[in-house]
């Protein structure tokens, strides 16, 4: 009984802490949009905060009598009550032109930071009070961590499966509220089982951890500071690498937001299995896998071979779950007895908020592009515990070294020799040279030192060749994301991830014929042709500047109004060495820095003729921007006759329902294109495929856009429900494609 209430309490908790991530994230969709950072610079927020509550855990630890570290416990509880339900602060409007991070961190302490300080004691300290019960498993309360992290996986996978699916936010945060007392409740049954007379149990002397933690370090002497540091780093590998993998997979491979939330289940998971009192896979297992999971990545990062997008996933998604759960392998190894069982998981949550700080705060400000992805995966071959080998062999030790020191020389060697032969891995000194090195890594893996300077060897040749690659003519990196500008041919193409945002051919005389998915052949060129606006000073707006194309359908004495949230892509869009449409095409242009349901407000109202979102094309789908309240917003904006264009262009979502729900709700009218017949050239440059969706007040408006060719009414799905400020359904609309 008393394990069951303990476990339960532990787990509703972690549900709460981790339910309330994602919640409160969605709430700022509307002021920040769905970019990566905003997630990872959540995930700082609640990484950090994370600490505070372990460090509060650690001091109400050192009291010695149970009831009074019970009482205040209880006391801070009653007090969180008054923060509910949780909620954004009313009025709070993130910087236009600065880096949003301090405002995030800042709004998400004012409406969460209370109730989320008082979970995340839970797991420390409900592990401490359950150390001092009288169940036969006191002196080894760490499986209750697996309860803990068991709950936040629970929460991660059913918050996009059901919860979001099925309630509007407002409902979530009541629901929320809800589990909140029913976790007081638990809490309270939690102090009935605590001695009643408050004293503390000396339970570490008889304490005898199971057979199944087989090379099990634990001891109870005092922590020395070198084990401090190794739990540090351990944590910080495991936490790096969630936001690594989490910013690259979903900024380099695939525009799937659902990819957000996979990584941190799986993290969790790892420590389900490492704190398991059997885990299903021994660590000295976990210690032989974790190389052969690695080595695919690694060689995928020197080659940048394409296999199919699950596959894919599968490499970098293998690779973060075999590194993680070594890491928390060893954490689980090296544990303290449980008179410093609050001072290990304080030492964990540092090295777990340093990892997310280096990731999400440190690196866009140090790196071009996401390297610090690969560096962490040398620092875990570091942290690898060495394994004896060669011990009939006078001097192992000398001789190892030496035999690495040698290996990782012919590793170099190899990379080197086949680095003008990567495309073609058949061949057969590719092949053979490929096969030698995998060979000699995995043999590497025993000795931790040459196995990090192994796989920084390949991951340096594979940056080398990348930065000699004449192609690529700019790279940049700002809290939105990575970008590039890439010379093919005679055009430049501008990519944030993998994503193209637009294409100019470097003939002057033909710079400003609008190409990739702006051709004048494809639907935005018909509706430019045929839509019935007044002939002439039209006021347009663009939400998503890219590199500016659009902007060659402008005419002289036209203001058009762009509206960028990244000041980098302004820069980018304005550099004449990239490109030159903001310069040569004929509107007067003004670019509007900031997220546009902020800056569209300060316009007047009726204002502009065209409103037009093209920010559908970016690495995630900004859902702020089609919901019932941010369409309402362009309709107030929007002249009498005027139409409102979106361009849905993009790989993983499907968003016609979503806007064809949106204009039966709101009494509009709505057609669509998609343009997938077109030639990926033609004689003058590039044409992409594209996906458009025109709304309008009446049919009128639309005036003779040739319906029935191109262009058709997009079909109602009873099943899409009207996408809200505080409801969406992304599950219902991922259209899953298994390529780039």
């Amino acid at each position: 009984m008393i394990a069951l209430v303990y476990s339960a309490t532990i787990f509703v908790s972690a549900l709460l802490l981790f339910a309330v991530q994602p919640m409160i994230s969605k709430a700022l969709l509307p002021l920040l949009g769905g970019a990566p950072a905003v997630w990872n610079t959540a995930l700082v927020f609640f990484q950090g905060l994370l600490l505070i509550g372990y460090i509060y855990a650690f001091a109400l630890s050192k009291l010695k009598n149970l009831r009074r570290q019970a009482y205040i416990h209880l006391a801070i509880l009653v007090l969180v009550f008054i923060t509910l339900p949780i909620g954004l602060p009313d009025g709070w409007v993130p910087p236009a032109t600065q880096n949003p991070a301090p405002w995030v961190i800042a709004t998400l302490f004012v409406s969460v930071g209370a109730p989320f300080f008082a979970l995340s004691t839970s797991a420390p300290l409900f592990q401490k009070w359950f150390s001092h019960t009288t169940h036969k498993d006191a002196a080894n309360p760490y499986f209750l961590y697996a309860a803990s992290n068991l709950g936040g996986f629970v929460a991660l996978l059913t918050y996009p499966t059901i919860v979001e699916p099925s309630l509007r936010l407002a409902d979530q945060r009541w629901a929320w509220s809800a589990g909140f007392v029913l976790l007081a409740a638990l809490v309270a049954a939690c102090v009935y089982f605590l001695p009643r007379n408050g004293a503390e149990r000396g339970v570490e002397t008889t304490h005898d951890y199971p057979e199944s933690q087989e090379g099990n370090n634990t001891t109870f002497e005092r922590p020395t500071l070198l084990r401090r540091l190794r739990w540090i780093m351990l944590a910080f590998v495991a936490s790096s690498l969630l936001l690594g993998i989490t910013n690259f997979m979903t900024t380099d491979i695939a525009a799937v937001p659902l990819l957000w939330v996979v990584p941190l289940a799986l993290y969790l998971l790892t420590f389900v299995i490492a704190f398991s009192r059997r885990p299903i896979f021994p660590h000295k297992w976990v210690l032989i896998a974790q190389p052969l999971l690695v080595l695919p990545l690694v060689l995928w990062f020197y080659w940048l071979f394409e296999p199919s997008l699950s596959t894919l996933f599968g490499i970098h998604l293998a690779a973060f779950f075999g590194t993680a759960l070594m890491c928390h392998g060893e954490l689980a190894r090296t544990r303290p007895g449980t008179r410093y069982l609050t001072e290990f998981y304080l030492w964990i949550s540092v090295g777990g908020v340093l990892g997310g700080a280096f990731n999400a705060l440190l690196a866009p400000l140090i790196f071009d592009d996401i390297i610090e992805y690969r560096l962490v995966f040398v620092l875990a071959a570091l942290l690898l515990p060495a394994r004896q080998y060669l011990s009939f062999i006078p001097n192992p030790k000398v001789t190892a070294h030496a035999i690495g020191m040698i290996a990782v020389a012919l590793i170099i060697w190899l990379v080197y020799h086949i680095g003008e032969t990567n495309i073609e891995l058949l061949s057969t000194f590719g092949t053979a040279a490929t096969i030698i090195i995998i060979l000699l890594v995995l043999g590497l893996s025993r000795r931790p030192v040459w196995y990090a300077a192994a796989i920084a060897s390949i991951f340096i040749a594979g940056s080398v060749y990348e930065s000699t690659d004449e192609t690529t003519i700019y790279k940049g990196r700002s809290y939105f994301g990575v970008y590039k500008v890439e010379k093919t041919g005679p055009f430049h193409q501008f990519y944030h991830g993998t994503t193209i945002h637009g294409v100019q051919h470097t003939d002057p005389e033909v710079q400003t014929e609008p190409i990739s998915y702006y051709s004048r052949e494809g639907p935005i060129g018909q509706m430019f042709r045929n839509l019935a606006l007044k002939p002439e000073n039209r006021r347009v707006a663009i939400v998503g500047l890219g590199s500016g194309v659009i902007a060659c359908y402008g005419r002289a004495g036209e203001l058009w109004s762009f509206y960028e949230i990244d000041p980098l892509v302004e820069r980018i869009a304005r550099d004449p060495k990239y490109f030159t449409y903001m310069d040569k095409c004929a509107p007067q242009k003004e670019v509007i820095i900031g997220d546009a349901r902020l800056t569209l407000k300060e316009a007047k109202p009726r204002e502009y003729d065209m409103i037009f979102l093209d920010a559908f094309t970016s690495d995630a789908i900004p859902m702020h921007l089609l919901t019932r309240e941010a369409i309402e917003l362009y309709l107030s904006k929007l002249a009498e006759g005027g139409v409102i264009v979106f361009n849905i262009s993009n790989r993983n979502i499907s968003l016609r329902p979503v806007l064809r729900a949106a204009a039966d709700d709101l009494g509009l009218v709505a057609l669509a294109a998609a343009d997938d017949e077109t030639p990926y050239y033609h004689e003058v440059g590039m044409i992409f495929e594209s996906e458009w969706v025109v709304l309008a007040r009446r049919k009128e408006d639309f005036g003779n856009l040739p319906k029935g060719q191109m262009w058709e009414v997009p079909k109602q799905d009873p099943g899409t429900a009207v996408w809200t400020d505080d409801y969406s359904n992304l599950i219902r609309a991922i259209t899953w494609v298994d390529e780039f």
